[in-house]
C-alpha cells in the first residue's frame, strides 16, 4: 500500500468501517512508515479532543493509538480465529450428515435394500413349438413381396 492510499483510509479507520482486509492493509503500512503513523496520531488527537474522549486530562495520544492499533490487530485475529473454526465446524457439519446419509442408504433394511430391484434374467428354455405354434422367421416383414 502507498501512502497516499493510507493517508485515504485514516479517517475510515478512526470511523471504524474499514474491512477485515483493509484493515489488515493499514495496519501493515502505519506500523511501517513514520510519516504515514504521524498523519494517524494527528487525526487520531483531533478525534479524541473533539469527541471529549480524554479521560482525566490524559493527553499521551501516542500511547493511546498505539494501545487502539495493538486492539485493531488483536480484533483481527480473533476475526480470523473465528473464520477458521465457523469453517471448520461447516466442513465436519458436512462431513456427517454425508457419513449419516450414507450409513442410512447402505445399511441392512435401509433405502437400498427395501428398494431395490432384482434382474432376474430371462432364459428361453421353450420353443413356440412346444406349444404346437409355427416358428416366426426372425424380422419377417408383413409385405407380401412389394
Amino acid at each position: 500500500m502507498d501512502c497516499v492510499k493510507a493517508q485515504q483510509m485514516i479517517r475510515p479507520y478512526l470511523d471504524g468501517v474499514l474491512s477485515d482486509r483493509e484493515l489488515e492493509d493499514f495496519l501493515d503500512h502505519v506500523q511501517t512508515c513514520q510519516s504515514c503513523f504521524g498523519e494517524l496520531e494527528v487525526y487520531f488527537s483531533i478525534y479524541r479532543t473533539l469527541n471529549n474522549e480524554d479521560e482525566k486530562g490524559d493527553y499521551n495520544y501516542a500511547r493511546k493509538l498505539r494501545g487502539r492499533l495493538r486492539k485493531s490487530r488483536e480484533y483481527l485475529q480473533v476475526r480470523r480465529r473465528n473464520k477458521i473454526v465457523k469453517v471448520s465446524l461447516i466442513i465436519a457439519a458436512e462431513i456427517a450428515l454425508a457419513g449419516a446419509f450414507y450409513s442410512l442408504i447402505r445399511m441392512p433394511g435401509g433405502y437400498i435394500s427395501r428398494h431395490r430391484t432384482e434382474i432376474i434374467p430371462v432364459v428361453d428354455t421353450e420353443s413356440p413349438q412346444d406349444y404346437g405354434m409355427p416358428a416366426a422367421a426372425p424380422y419377417e416383414s408383413s409385405d407380401s413381396g412389394q
